[in-house]
């Protein structure tokens, strides 16, 4: 005589279908959620590889502005002063300037470009030529941030930071002690450089007697 199965005994045997559908469900929910996780911090760590990259990058413009102002050539007597500026961007002649194609090597101009509608600020490189149409073909962003508008400034020998240069009548303006970029935190912060030689080159003996 064969015995029945207690009823308390029925439900031990294994997991029903409604128990096998609901762990699934939980499962897909955890492994939903796990990848999503997975894939935040693969675009997290990309943005910091970027960033990094990026911060070097900056940081090795930075420093090649630096020496391109450092290495600034002043011009002969009586010719026109190789370098000028004012607030808002600058010309000037370096042993550093890059040899672009088609417009020669020395001579460069740096500028500042705004944006008002975003607060954004570029510092702009390109060549001193008169046609303005080849010129902007060539322009180069070296720094960008956001922020306050930014300027040039300029330091004379007398410790005073100018707003423009060469000086209004100034016989032999030379060149600036230092210069001044006001860049913001993005971009590393105020940029000043300081120029070696501010004494113009004489162009004959002549000169030199005529002193």
């Amino acid at each position: 005589m064969s015995r029945r199965p207690s009823p308390g005994a029925q439900g031990s045997s294994g997991f029903t279908l409604v128990e096998m559908l609901v762990t699934l469900v939980i499962l897909a929910m955890i492994s939903g959620l796990l990848w999503q996780a997975m894939q935040q911090i693969g675009r997290i760590e990309g943005v910091m590889q970027s960033a990094g990259v990026e911060s070097q990058r900056q940081v090795v413009r930075r420093e090649w502005l630096r020496s391109l102002l450092e290495s600034a050539l002043a011009g002969q007597l009586n010719t026109e002063p190789q370098f000028s500026g004012d607030s808002q961007g600058l010309r000037l002649a370096s042993a550093e300037a890059p040899d672009i194609p088609g417009l020669g090597a020395g001579l460069v101009q740096l500028r500042l470009k705004r944006d008002e509608r975003v607060q954004r600020n570029e510092l702009l490189i390109g060549p001193a030529v008169p046609d303005t149409a080849v010129a902007e073909r060539v322009w180069t962003t070296l720094l960008a941030w956001t922020g306050p508008m930014a300027g040039f400034k300029y330091l004379d020998e007398k410790g005073s930071w100018l707003e423009a240069w060469p000086r209004p009548g100034v016989a032999i303006p030379g060149l600036p002690v230092a210069v001044l970029i006001e860049a913001g935190d993005e971009a590393g912060g105020p940029l000043i450089a300081g120029i070696a030689v501010t004494e113009p080159a004489r162009r004959r003996r002549i000169d030199w007697e005529r002193q």
